[in-house]
């Protein structure tokens, strides 16, 4: 349902069904999905953050970037390597029509440290490592 969101948010309906259609028999996903993997949670959560990159850029408000940077860092927090997304959510806020101020950059790239360097400090406490 998010990709199909995305489609609309950047293209037509057309484009929105195409999109959710091929992610409805993409045979990775059913893999993925037929199991107790945390890959689908992490597709969720990257489609989400980049969702929420889109919703902060059309919105502009330091609190819109604030909640797109939450969605990134729970990225984080299902997987890592996750973060991959990052590039994609930091583009679609910086290419839009109107340049984001200060305060939103601010919180967009805050929000998303602050979550990920407390798992990686519980982690480490938990675990006595940060990367177990």
């Amino acid at each position: 349902m998010l990709v199909v969101l995305l489609g609309r948010a950047w293209a037509d309906d057309r484009v929105a069904l195409l999109a959710g259609a091929l992610v409805a028999f993409d045979p990775i996903s059913w893999l993925v999905g037929s199991r107790l993997w945390i890959d689908g949670m992490s597709e969720l959560a990257a489609t989400a953050a980049v969702l929420a990159g889109v919703w902060a850029e059309r919105r502009g408000t330091v609190v819109a970037h604030a909640l797109a940077s939450v969605a990134l860092g729970v990225t984080a927090w299902t997987k890592v390597p996750a973060l991959m997304v990052a590039p994609a959510v930091a583009v679609v806020v910086l290419a839009g029509p109107r340049p984001p101020r200060a305060a939103a950059l601010a919180a967009l790239a805050g929000g998303a440290a602050l979550l990920l360097i407390g798992w990686l400090g519980i982690v480490r406490l938990g675990y006595g490592a940060w990367f177990p």
